[in-house]
Parts: C-alpha cells; structure tokens; sequence
C-alpha cells in the first residue's frame, strides 16, 4: 500500500524502468558515468539495479529476475532501495525493518570505508552474505559507510543513500556534486554573523536546498562529504565502466539516525548488521542558527522584476509526467517538480530560513515567453536544458516538506485541476516566518494563533486553464487555508507579497478552516474543503 507521503510518486513515470506488467524492485545503486553525452551531456548517469526476485522470497534463479537501468544521478531524489516499480511507475515499497538508532558518535575512528561484497579483516566472512542480503551481488565493489555502534553491532549505509539523503533536496543539487572539479564557488558564497548565515546560492540551485548547501559550506566535514562525490569520480572520461562513488557523514559529532532496512548476521549475532536501504532522520544540528538566502539570476522558471516576466505564465509539469535521461531543450521554460516529503532533520523545525529578493532573472535564450497559459509537456528531464530537438523540459526536482506534503497531496487528489506548489520572486516553496523578529498573527473565532510557516499552490482547472492561488497558513497546532481566484497576470505574486507582510490577519469560517497540523485526517479534510468551494 502506498503511504500518504508517497502518493506524488504514482503521477511519475520514469522511461528508462520496464514496462512489461511486472513488478520490479530498486536492489541497489552501482557505478556512475557519462553513458552517451550525446543524447545526455548535462548530467552524469547511475546505475540501477533492479529484481523480482525478492518479491516473491526466492534466490535470483535466471536472468529474466534480473535488469539493471541507468537513469540520471537528478533521479536519485525520487528513487529509494526497496521500491517497486510497474510499467515505469512507483507502486510501493517493500518497507523492511524501522530501527532508531540513538546517540551515534561519529568521529574518524568510529566509521570506516568497506565494499558491499567486502568481508571481515579478522574472520574473512563476507560483511553482506547473498543468503541474507542478495540485492547488493550485482555491484560488490560499490562504497558503503560501516558505523561501529554502542553496544558492538553495526550500521552499513551505501554511500548513494548518504548522498541522496544529505544532499538530495533537489536534482540540480545533487547533479552538480557529481560534477568533476567541483568547487565551493559552485555552489553558493556564504558570509557569516553572529546568529544569522547569509547565503548567496550557486547558479541554478532553488531555496529549498539552501539548508543542504549552507550545511556543505559551513561545515568543513560537510565539504569534505560533498567534494568526495566528484574527487571519487576523477579519471572517469569514459563510456564504459564507471565509478562507484564515495561519500561520508557531514558532521562529526553525536547524532540519533532513524533508518529502513534489513539485519545480517555477523559473527554470532543474528542480527550483527543492520543494513540500511533508507536513512529517515537524523537529528544532528545544522551550522547556523538562521539562513538567510538569495538566489542567483540563473534559475529559469522564476519571475523577475518587470511587468512582461510578471505577465508570462508559468510551465505546467503534467499529471503524468514522463522523466527521460535525455537532455532538455532550450526552447522550453524549465520547471519545478516539487515532491513532497516528510522533514527529515528535526533541527530545521526551530531555525528560520529566510527567502531575501533575488537579482533580475535572465530569460533562457530562446525560452517561451508567450502570454496566456504555457501548455504541459509530457516528456520532461533533470539536468541543465543543451538544446535537444525534442520537445523535452528541463525540471529541477525538490524536497518540500512536513505539511506541505499532505496537502499537496491533497491538492493532486482534487478531481479536475493540476496542482503546483507556485514559484514567485523571491522562489517560495515555503516561508518560514521568524517569530523571533516578527509578529505574524491569524484570528479564527476569537482565538489568535502565531504564523510559522505559509507555503503557496497553485491550482489550475483542466477544463478552463483558470487558476487559484491556494495559501496554506500554519500555526503551531493548525493550518489555515485561504483560496483566491487569479484574474490578472501577476496577481500571485501581489498575493504572495501581501501573505508575508507581518500582520494581524483576521479569518471566519466563510473563509477558511482550521485543519490540524498533524492530525490524522488532515489531507481529507483540506481536500473536503476544496471541493466545496471548487476553485
């Protein structure tokens, strides 16, 4: 059954997995390397292996149970060991054990370097015996963190899963780490005072990476973790082989890790190893206790200051989108595909992270610049646009968190509107307002609540092309939800601009609803509410 936080995945059809009618399941990551720069010279490709075999609780038996695929390293965002995939969709995950592992000392003589087909320096038994754990045997050489815990048990974690997990929170991020001669310039220029980071981000790389990106340039552990990724693929200029790539924890010190996977035996112990298909959380704090970003002029789908980008509507991502490992085109407006995801770093919950107004953007050469509604595109790719002939956008794909998941998904659930979390000057996918500095208040039936964050959806009718702009208002305990009709161009962005201004905002149920912030019904009443109002 596929979770509420996983429901965004079914709208995504990936084209390089089969699509036979049979269920296939992520195994493991491998090698990394340019496969055709031709046809895919804006992001280097990973390896993916795929099984039937374990869906059915035997050993791989021919090589009909088996198939390996290689996507672009952007996808890494969208993709976990243990997935199961059918006819190129996302259908669930084989969900494994659930461990938290609390108090994790990570310091240089508490982890070490291994081979997933490595075996034990003493004993010369195999870290990963294919009678417990079959998935890694196509790629025994790749790179895994092994963590020596408390009580002599230990955690392996593949070195793609820390990548994907400290580093993921959007496609173009993670694609410029495996990027060869990365630089920190290239990421973004971070100045620092007392009790506030200001960040200038790289080109390309949108908000909601500014935490990961503010992490790698104030934490020198974190650098070194981020430089690993491309440093572990140089020398690699060739089509065939590649490299299996290295990356470490970004942090030194204590940490608590909640994680999906599966114990092996080691030694004695049944349950010696825990093998980890998928970190959850990890509690350890980030470098700064406010961020404050800015974009750089070169993120392509955000509006700028002048009244002709203002009037231009954005690009629709389609329902069912398919994602390609070609490269975009240049005469599409790239995109944003946001996925909803729960917040993974409980440190985040009480630091403010502040959007400041960006440069004046610079148009893509040839980009659409067309009034009205720009039509979807089916056939859609991470990576920068190089000027393919096909009709193929660009999207950059993010992280949104924590609320904002169930109520997107409550948004794709209402029947007959596309929904997209709405980029605006500054790039809002979330507004954290900083209580500290700021009295942003909503009163709802006599009662005031302090706003935390406010996060904006755009939802457009199938059958119209007319647009709302639905605000999602969160208090501590509940989100207020407020539906506009867009008549004018650049109504959003005079709407998103008024939401932040601190003030005291008074609300009625004709109005809004008070849904509970964690409640468990909460998607379902959201998506009540829509329909009755019908936006």
């Amino acid at each position: 059954m596929v979770s509420d936080e996983e429901k965004w995945r079914l709208s995504l059809r990936i084209a390089a997995f089969p699509n036979d009618n049979k269920e296939w399941q992520i195994d493991w990551f491998g090698a990394v390397r340019y496969r055709n720069r031709y046809a895919q010279g804006s992001q280097i490709s990973v390896e993916v292996h795929l099984s039937r075999a374990r869906l059915f609780k035997h050993k791989y038996q021919n090589k009909e149970d088996v198939c390996t695929c290689w996507v672009s390293v952007g996808t890494l965002v969208v993709l976990r060991i243990g997935d199961r995939w059918k006819n190129q969709r996302f259908v669930g995950n084989s969900k494994g054990a659930t461990e938290l592992f609390p108090d994790i000392d990570v310091q240089p003589t508490t982890w070490s370097y291994v081979k997933a087909g490595g075996r034990h320096p003493d004993t010369g038994e195999y870290l990963l015996p294919f009678a417990e754990h079959p998935e890694h045997q196509n790629s025994t050489k790749s790179n895994c963190v092994e963590v020596r815990l408390p009580n002599d048990k230990f955690l392996m974690i593949p070195c793609m899963e820390l990548i994907r997990f400290y580093f993921g929170s959007s496609s173009k991020l993670i694609g410029k780490l495996f990027t060869p001669g990365l630089r920190r310039s290239d990421l973004g220029v971070a100045q620092h005072f007392p009790g506030l980071t200001q960040l200038d981000l790289g080109p390309g790389i949108r908000g909601r990476s500014a935490s990961d990106v503010a992490r790698i340039l104030g934490d020198n552990e974190a650098w070194k973790a981020a430089a690993a990724i491309s440093l572990s693929g140089v020398g690699d200029d060739s089509t065939e082989g590649g490299k299996y790539r290295n990356s470490h924890f970004p942090f030194v010190g204590k940490t608590s890790l909640s994680a999906r996977g599966v114990w092996v035996r080691r030694g004695n112990d049944d349950e010696g190893s825990f093998v980890v298909h998928e970190l959850l959380s990890c509690s350890h704090p980030f470098p700064f206790q406010r961020l404050r970003y800015r974009e750089s002029d070169a993120c392509g789908d955000r509006d700028g200051d002048n009244a002709q980008q203002q009037a231009r509507a954005k690009p629709k991502v389609p329902s069912k989108a398919e994602l390609v490992d070609k490269d975009a085109s240049t005469s599409l407006t790239p995109a944003t595909y946001v996925i909803s995801r729960r917040r993974k770093f409980p440190d985040l919950e009480k630091k403010p992270v502040f959007a400041q107004k960006p440069t004046a953007a610079r148009r893509p050469q040839g980009a659409e610049v067309a009034m009205g509604v720009t039509p979807a595109t089916k056939l859609v790719a991470v990576g920068d646009p190089l000027g393919s002939l096909e009709k193929i956008r660009s999207i950059d794909i993010v992280e949104a968190g924590d609320f904002l998941a169930w109520a997107l998904s409550a948004c794709q659930h209402l029947a007959g509107y596309y929904a997209n979390v709405i980029n605006a000057s500054p790039d809002v996918i979330l507004h954290k307002v900083d209580v500290d500095a700021e009295k942003h208040i909503v009163q709802f039936e006599g009662t005031s609540y302090a706003v935390r964050e406010i996060a904006f959806i755009k939802l457009t009718s199938e059958a119209t092309d007319e647009s709302s702009l639905l605000t999602l208002i969160r208090s501590a305990e509940f989100v207020f939800p407020l539906c506009t009709r867009l008549h004018e161009p650049g109504d959003d962005n005079r709407l998103i601009s008024e939401s932040k201004r601190p003030t005291a905002l008074r609300l009625d149920r004709d109005e809004t609803i008070r849904v509970p912030y964690n409640g468990a019904s909460a998607e379902s009443k959201l998506l009540a509410w829509l329909e009755s109002r019908r936006p």
